[in-house]
C-alpha cells in the first residue's frame, strides 16, 4: 500500500511521538521484538466475511475524505498494516480477511493435515478408516509396500522459530525441511512425536516426507512463540469506518509499547498461600528473608517445581504483572499458558515486575516454576488505562482536529520505516 505525502506539522508530531516513546521505554528500534507480547485472544479468529483484501490502492488524500468520496474502513486498515510492515510475505496471491487476521493475531500454531497438504503426483493414498487409532482431519496418507515420498506444500503467514510435531505411525520417517533433516520413529498405532525445532520464513513451505513402507502420516503440526496481538478493543470489524482511535491502538500495538500506557487504580492480589500445600512447597510464616504480606508465603524445598496460581478478572484488559518473591536462580513464569517470562529475583522477599498482559474476563492461570529454596509471596495485578484516548496520547495523536488520513498515512511510513518484525 502506498501513503501519499503528508503536510510536515503532523510529519513532525508523529516523529516526535517516535522518539519520546522510544525514549521512555529505554530501548532503541532493534529491542522492539523482545518486548512482552500479550496473552492471545483465541476470539480475534472468528470467522469473518472471505472478501479479498486489495493493497494496491493508496489510503486516500485527506482532501478526497473531506469530499465525502472515500470511507476509510478497517478491512483496508489492516491490509495497509501488514503491507507497511513488510509482514505480506506471509499472505497468498488472492488474500481474503482470515490471512490478514492469521498475521495480526500473532498465533504461531499450525496443522498441517497431510491429506490436504500433499501432491497429486505423490504416491500415495488417503484413508479414514480407525484402525491405526483417531486422526484429525478428513482422512490421514498411507504409504505404498516400498519407501515412498510426500510433498506437502503449506503457507505459512509468520516467520519464526517453531517446534514441529507429527502424528504418524510406524519408524523410519525423514523429514526435509530446506536444509534440514529432522528424524522420527511411531509406533505401531497413531501417535504424536516430536521432530524438533526449526527457523522458519513466512511465505509458500514444502515439507517432503520420507515415509517407511506402509506406514501413515496424519498432520504435521508446527508451533512457535506467540507474537503481540494486533486488534482493535471488539476484534476487527472490517467493513466498520477507521477511526484515529483505531489507528493509534493498533500502532501502539505493533511496536510493542502498551507498557508505556498509564497505570490505573484497579488492582487484584492473589496471595501465593491460597494454592496450599504442595508435595515441595509448603505454606511458612518464616520472616528471615523478610516480612511475608498476610503473614504467610509459600516456599519450596530441595527440589523444584511448577505451581499454578488461578486469576480471577472481572474486566478484561492490560494488566501489570509483579511478584513478590526470593530465589537465587532465575524464575519461569507462564502466563495462560502462551507467554513465557525469565524473572529474576533478589535472595530475600522483594518486588519485580514481570511484565504486561492482556487478560480476558474469567478465570486467567499464572505459572511459576520455582526453583529449590525459592518462595513465592504475592503477585499483584495492576490494570493499565486503555481508552482510545490513552492510546491517541501515547502516540501523539491526540489532537482531535487532526484528518483521519494525514494520521493512518503517517502512522503507516513511521511503520514502514521501522520494518517492525513478528
Amino acid at each position: 500500500m502506498s501513503c501519499i505525502e503528508m503536510r510536515s506539522p503532523v510529519v513532525a508530531r508523529l516523529l516526535v511521538w517516535l522518539i519520546v516513546v522510544f525514549l521512555a521505554a529505554g530501548q532503541g528500534v532493534a529491542a522492539q521484538t523482545e518486548l512482552d507480547p500479550s496473552v492471545l485472544d483465541p476470539s480475534i479468529l472468528k470467522q469473518h466475511e472471505k472478501v479479498p483484501l486489495s493493497t494496491s490502492a493508496p489510503l486516500a488524500t485527506a482532501a478526497d475524505g473531506e469530499r465525502g468520496i472515500f470511507e476509510q474502513t478497517q478491512k483496508s486498515w489492516m491490509a495497509g498494516l501488514v503491507d507497511a510492515c513488510g509482514w505480506s510475505f506471509g499472505l497468498p496471491d488472492q488474500p481474503r480477511t482470515e490471512d490478514y487476521l492469521a498475521i495480526l493475531s500473532g498465533t504461531r500454531l499450525l496443522r498441517v493435515e497431510a491429506e490436504e497438504a500433499k501432491q497429486q503426483l505423490d504416491s500415495v493414498s488417503v484413508k479414514n478408516f480407525r484402525n491405526y487409532g483417531r486422526f484429525s482431519g478428513s482422512g490421514w496418507v498411507s504409504g505404498i509396500a516400498a519407501p515412498t515420498k510426500v510433498h506437502l506444500n503449506f503457507l505459512l503467514p509468520l516467520a519464526g522459530k517453531y517446534q514441529l510435531t507429527a502424528n504418524l505411525r510406524l519408524a523410519g520417517f525423514r523429514f526435509h525441511i530446506g536444509d534440514k533433516v529432522l528424524t522420527a520413529d511411531g509406533l505401531q498405532m497413531f501417535s504424536r512425536v516430536p521432530l524438533g525445532a526449526v527457523e522458519l520464513m513466512s511465505g509458500p513451505l514444502e515439507v517432503v516426507v520420507d515415509i517407511p513402507p506402509n506406514a501413515s502420516l496424519d498432520y504435521l503440526e508446527l508451533e512457535g512463540e506467540h507474537a503481540r496481538r494486533i486488534s482493535p478493543p471488539q476484534g476487527w470489524q472490517v467493513d466498520a469506518p477507521l477511526t484515529v482511535g483505531v489507528v493509534a491502538r493498533t500502532a501502539v500495538q505493533v511496536v510493542g509499547l502498551e507498557q508505556l500506557l498509564p497505570l490505573s487504580d484497579e488492582m487484584i492480589l492473589v496471595e501465593a498461600e491460597v494454592i496450599g500445600n504442595t508435595d515441595r512447597a509448603k505454606i511458612v510464616d518464616a520472616r528471615h528473608l523478610g516480612a511475608p504480606s498476610g503473614g504467610k508465603w509459600l516456599r519450596m524445598g530441595a527440589g523444584t517445581a511448577r505451581l499454578e496460581l488461578p486469576l480471577t478478572i472481572e474486566r478484561e484488559g492490560l494488566y501489570q504483572v509483579t511478584m513478590r518473591a526470593a530465589a537465587n536462580r532465575p524464575v519461569k513464569v507462564t502466563v495462560n499458558g502462551r507467554v513465557e517470562k525469565m524473572v529474576e529475583f533478589a535472595a530475600y522477599l522483594d518486588s519485580r515486575v514481570v511484565g504486561t498482559f492482556r487478560f480476558n474476563a474469567g478465570t486467567n492461570r499464572l505459572s511459576v516454576e520455582l526453583p529449590p529454596r525459592a518462595g513465592i509471596d504475592l503477585v499483584t495485578l495492576q490494570r493499565h488505562s486503555d481508552s482510545d484516548r490513552d492510546y491517541r496520547q501515547l502516540a501523539g495523536l491526540a489532537d482531535d482536529d487532526l484528518p483521519l488520513i494525514d494520521a493512518a498515512n503517517g502512522m503507516l511510513k513511521i511503520l514502514a520505516a521501522l520494518g517492525v518484525s513478528r
